[in-house]
């Protein structure tokens, strides 16, 4: 079974009517198993998971897991006031994604979540 941030499986049409398709089907997808000693000796290059956004995946190591977060969180800071109801571009892995405020809202909670649980997993020692 997929470890998922968001179960975009179990949205319900009402949500899917309300939001769009691109933020009922965003997701994070954790990889099945992180070996420990990966984790251990280059944790920030290992591969953690992948973000699937409308048709597109993207590969991301924990050091990506970290930066965009944080850049996600930043961009729509700055364009808070300048784009109030219009699309905000992202560049994810040298592409770029067009999305709306709700998305784009969407797509920073989930990585925010996705950082936190990678964290807490080191942590346990669970190693995803």
């Amino acid at each position: 079974m997929l470890k998922s941030v968001n179960h975009s499986w179990g949205i319900t049409p009402k949500f899917r009517q309300k939001y769009g398709d691109i933020w009922a089907d965003m997701d994070f997808y954790f990889e099945d198993k992180v070996s420990k000693d990966r984790f251990r000796t280059d944790p920030m290059n290992c591969v953690v998971g992948t973000l699937h956004i409308s048709t597109q995946d993207f590969k991301f190591t924990y050091k990506d897991l970290i930066s965009h977060a944080s850049g996600v969180s930043n961009t729509i800071k700055k364009t808070y006031i300048t784009e109030p109801d219009g699309v905000i571009p992202f560049y994810i892995k040298s592409k770029t994604v067009l999305l709306s405020r709700s998305e784009a809202n969407r797509l920073s909670e989930t990585l925010n979540d996705a950082l936190t649980s990678v964290q807490r997993a080191y942590e346990l020692g669970l190693y995803l």
